[in-house]
C-alpha cells in the first residue's frame, strides 16, 4: 500500500519546498516507504484537514473578518480583537495500511518507526537509542526558529514562490500574524543596510547554537555512522531552493562553520526525490 503524503506546491523546479514538509519526505525517502504526494494549496489546508479529520497542530490567534458580538449570561458585548481559533498545517499523510491521518512532523516520524520497522532497505530514523536525544534536538532547534531573523529575508521570498492560488492568502496571514500588518515588501531588509546586518547576523548566531549541538553529539550532517539519522532533516534544502544556487545569501550560509551546512545539504541529495 502507498501511503498518500500531503504537501504544499510551488513554481519552483523541485515543486516541493515547505521546510517543515520536506522533514517528512526526506523520511520517507530515507525509510523507502512507498508514497504519492497530494498537493495542496495554503488556503484549501484547513478545509482538507477538517474534512479528513486530522487534527490542529496548534492554535493561531486572528482578528475576526469583521466585528463580532458577543452574547454572555449579565451582558451583550461586541468586540473587534482577536480570537484564538485551531491551527491547521502540513505535512500530513494518511497509511491506508492502518486508516491513519496524521499530522506534525515528529509524531509523522515516529508514526513510520512504530509501523514500518527498520530493515536493511529500511533504515531507522532513530537508531542507537537517539528517539530522546533527536527530541532534544528538534526542541533546540525550534527555538532557535524564534526571532533568529530569518523571517524577514525568507518570508518574502517564500511568496514569490508560491502559485498564485496561494499569494493572497499566504500576505494576509503573514502581514498580520507575524509582521503587525507590515506589508512583505516593506519587511525584507535593504541591502547594506543596517537592518538587513542585524538580522543577518542574528541568524547565524542562531545557526550557531545548532553548530554546537553537531559538534557536542555525534550526529554529523552527511556521516553514514552513528547519530541520529532524522536530525539532518530538520535543517533540510528548503534555503537553497527558495532562494536558489546562486544567490548572494545561499552561497554565504555554505561558508559557515566550516562548510558543515553545505556538506549537509549535499548529503541529503539522494532523498530529495519528489513523487
Amino acid at each position: 500500500m502507498t501511503i498518500i503524503f500531503y504537501d504544499i506546491p510551488s513554481n519552483t523546479s523541485e515543486c516541493a519546498w515547505s521546510h517543515n514538509t520536506w522533514k517528512i519526505r526526506y523520511a520517507l525517502n530515507y525509510r523507502n516507504i512507498p508514497y504519492r504526494t497530494e498537493w495542496i494549496e495554503y488556503p484549501d489546508i484547513e478545509a482538507h484537514c477538517i474534512k479528513l479529520g486530522i487534527e490542529p497542530t496548534g492554535k493561531v490567534t486572528v482578528k475576526p473578518s469583521k466585528t463580532t458580538t458577543t452574547t454572555t449570561k449579565d451582558a451583550e458585548s461586541t468586540s473587534s480583537d482577536t480570537v484564538e481559533k485551531d491551527l491547521y498545517t502540513l505535512p500530513a499523510i494518511y497509511d491506508p495500511l492502518t486508516n491513519t491521518y496524521l499530522s506534525d512532523s515528529l509524531p509523522i516520524a515516529e508514526y513510520l518507526e512504530a509501523t514500518y520497522p527498520p530493515s536493511p532497505t529500511s533504515p531507522s530514523l532513530f537508531p542507537d537509542n537517539t528517539h530522546a536525544l533527536q527530541v532534544a534536538f528538534t526542541t533546540a532547534f525550534n527555538d532557535t526558529k524564534q526571532d533568529n531573523g530569518l523571517a524577514p529575508f525568507i518570508v518574502p521570498a517564500v511568496y514569490t514562490r508560491l502559485n498564485e492560488a496561494s499569494r493572497a492568502y499566504f500576505r494576509k496571514t503573514r502581514e498580520e500574524q507575524r509582521f503587525g500588518g507590515r506589508r512583505l515588501e516593506d519587511v525584507l531588509p535593504r541591502p547594506g543596510s543596517e537592518e538587513e546586518e542585524e538580522n543577518w547576523g542574528k541568524f547565524k548566531k542562531a545557526i550557531g547554537v545548532l553548530e554546537e549541538w553537531y559538534a557536542k553529539t555525534d550526529i554529523q550532517p552527511g556521516s553514514e555512522g552513528g547519530g541520529g539519522r532524522r536530525t539532518p532533516f530538520l535543517m533540510g534544502d528548503t534555503l537553497r531552493i527558495i532562494w536558489g544556487e546562486d544567490s548572494e545569501k545561499w552561497k554565504d550560509i555554505k561558508t559557515w562553520h566550516g562548510g558543515r551546512w553545505k556538506t549537509l545539504i549535499e548529503s541529503l541529495k539522494k532523498y530529495e526525490t519528489v513523487v
